[in-house]
């Protein structure tokens, strides 16, 4: 089925409506204000009330009028406000959408440094996993043994031995 597009009527301009009730106005004037012959006199008494007649007219003309501008002075009014509406909600729109990018991308740099950390608790562990072994074989070690002096007269001496990496340390070289 052919259908038109559908166009918005256009606001009626106040500098029409003088010339569109002047219009209305002879319309209405010129029905009653025909061209009398000789043969069709009018009447006194309906003269006046085809005067009285036209003035009730014109007086509902006018009225209208005004009650068209005043409807016209709203709308042009409204239209104003509406379309303020429409660039606020414009505006705040484009303040959202550039807020929701920023969050994005700080999403996006947060995922990023999430990720990097967990691969790097992940090595600290493996690295941990490989030298518990010769960490645990440190604790374990000797520290220090009692026993006799095969040197001296058999009886228990103390010997202190300093040892690095299990092998013995002249301790002297520690305190100079």
């Amino acid at each position: 089925m052919y259908s038109r597009p559908h166009r918005r009527p256009r606001p009626i301009s106040t500098a029409r409506l003088p010339l569109l009730t002047a219009l209305g106005f002879a319309g209405l004037i010129g029905v009653s204000a025909l061209p009398l012959t000789a043969r069709q006199e009018p009447e006194p008494s309906s003269q006046s009330a085809d005067r009285k007649r036209v003035e009730r007219l014109s007086q509902r003309a006018s009225e209208r009028v005004q009650a068209l501008q005043a409807e016209a002075d709203e709308l042009a009014s409204r239209q104003r406000t509406l379309l303020e509406e429409i660039r606020r909600l414009e505006l705040d729109r484009q303040v959202k959408t550039t807020e929701l990018n920023a969050i994005d991308q700080e999403l996006a740099e947060t995922t990023d440094s999430l990720d990097e950390a967990t691969d790097r608790i992940a090595r600290i562990e493996q690295e941990a996993a490989a030298e518990r072994p010769l960490v645990e074989a440190r604790l374990d070690a000797t520290v220090a043994e009692f026993g006799t002096d095969s040197s001296h007269t058999g009886s228990e001496a103390m010997y202190f031995e300093l040892r690095v990496d299990g092998r013995p340390v002249d301790q002297l070289e520690w305190t100079e």
